[in-house]
């Protein structure tokens, strides 16, 4: 089963890295660009100078004493706030100004005036509760010219939550729209995964989409398709090569039992009825597979069954330990067809194990609503790398298909069909030198009908 969450996630999850980091070398770019920009030389001068000028300029067009009015418009019309004071009295243009004492000069000494024709002032700029400052002493009258958007302004609550709010939208817009990229590779996945599980009658709606997904998605329901065919191909070959063959076997084996005894005469029939088991195994087989073969199902006991399938192997070596529960729930199930998968099970069992090993193992279990029967053995085990294809038909472990290690690879196959054609399982656990136990696992009716 293939996993589809974490790929998911993990393709998520790197195209988020993605938008973060482009965004942080974006902002980075942009920062180390501000940083990195320099004005020109002499601009601060030259900036300064011409501050300084204007407020001096502000100062003597105020005059001393100061023309209140005069003050009041230029606060007005230059869109500044003014304190004025002197030896008779102070102005505000307007109540809550900062006080005088708050005011922190930048470093140097303050600056004098140029103009020679002017009172001698001096002017000292700095910074004040929020405010760039600007202090011109003239005589004995001191004018503080304030302008908002100060060191010490800082951001509001309101501006931070705004823009604390504004990435949180920017980064969930984002997600969303990744997520809103990725769902058409959902669906892939998904039919991927159906695939892999067998169903090949999976399609992906392609809906009304027009770019590239809609390109892969008919790729891969045409690939499906072709897949199936061969597939439904494959099933009627085996199907109808299987059916023709039963009649001249079949003759054969009455020409053969017919035939006077030679040496030759007993192989003959031994094989013809290996010949006829192949046959039975493969058209069982493919009519499960392909829901052609339609079960018989009745109330049966998977112990009975088991007793039934084990009574000519008794004699196998290394012999055959069959478990008898008290009382079992019985099944809903073809009872031929399960009988004929715990055959299998049991003479592959005994087929693998050396003379000299333990028995093989038969037990059974049951859970809320299923029962188990399970076929131990204690032989030479199955390699790790071999277990995943041991149920596919016509595999097997030895690829020399001598007599004395098996037949043609069918058992198992059988097996899982029997069990999937039932709403069952299969499963299979096996280590080198410590033998192999295959559980199949099916349904069973309502625990009050049990077999004493």
């Amino acid at each position: 089963m293939i996993e589809t969450r974490p790929l998911r996630r993990q393709i998520f999850s790197l195209l988020a890295l993605v938008f973060i980091l482009t965004s942080l070398t974006v902002a980075v770019a942009v920062a180390g660009f501000m940083a990195l920009y320099r004005p020109p030389k002499g601009s601060h001068a030259v900036l300064h100078r011409n501050i300084i000028f204007h407020f001096q300029n502000l100062a003597q067009r105020i005059g001393q004493p100061p023309d209140l009015a005069e003050a009041g418009r230029l606060a007005h019309d230059l869109h500044l706030k003014l304190r004025i004071r002197w030896p008779q009295g102070s102005w505000d243009s307007e109540p809550g100004l900062p006080d005088w004492r708050d005011f922190v000069p930048h470093p140097g000494p303050p600056e004098e005036a140029e103009d020679e024709d002017a009172e001698p002032h001096a002017l000292q700029t700095g910074q004040i509760l929020g405010f760039w400052a600007t202090r011109v002493s003239q005589g004995g009258t001191q004018y503080l010219f304030l302008l908002p958007g100060g060191p010490d302004s800082g951001i509001s609550t309101d501006k931070a939550a705004f823009l604390i709010g504004l990435i949180l939208l920017i980064l969930l817009v984002s997600w969303l729209s990744v997520r809103m990229l990725l769902r058409p590779f959902n669906l892939l996945v998904a039919g991927v995964a159906a695939l892999s599980a067998g169903n090949l009658d999976y399609r992906i709606d392609t809906g009304r989409r027009n770019d590239e997904f809609r390109s892969l998605a008919e790729a891969f329901n045409l690939m499906t398709a072709r897949v199936r065919e061969m597939v439904q191909a494959r099933e009627r070959l085996l199907l109808d090569v299987s059916h023709e063959l039963r009649s001249p076997l079949t003759r054969l084996k009455l020409a053969l039992e017919m035939s006077p005894e030679s040496p030759g005469r007993k192989a003959a029939i031994k094989a013809g009825d290996d010949m006829g088991h192949l046959i039975t195994s493969l058209l069982e087989t493919e009519r499960l597979r392909s829901g052609k073969g339609a079960l018989k199902r009745g109330k049966a006991s998977l112990p009975a069954l088991a007793a039934h399938a084990a009574r000519k192997l008794d004699s196998a070596q290394p012999g055959l330990r069959l478990g008898r529960p008290k009382a079992f729930p019985k099944v809903l199930a073809d009872a031929e067809r399960v009988e004929m998968a715990i055959k299998n099970l049991i003479e592959n069992g005994l087929k693998y194990s050396a003379r000299q090993s333990r028995p093989v193992e038969v037990d059974f279990s049951r859970g809320p609503d299923w029962v188990e029967v399970s076929v131990r053995d204690h032989g030479v085990g199955i390699q790790l790398e071999d277990q995943p294809y041991v149920f596919n038909a016509f595999y097997r472990v030895d690829p020399s298909r001598t007599k004395h290690t098996g037949g043609y690879g069918l058992g198992l196959s059988l097996c899982r069909e029997v069990a999937r054609a039932h709403g069952g399982s299969i499963r299979l656990q096996s280590a080198l030198g410590a033998g192999t136990c295959v559980t199949l696992r099916l349904p069973f009716v309502p625990p009050k009908d049990t077999v004493a």
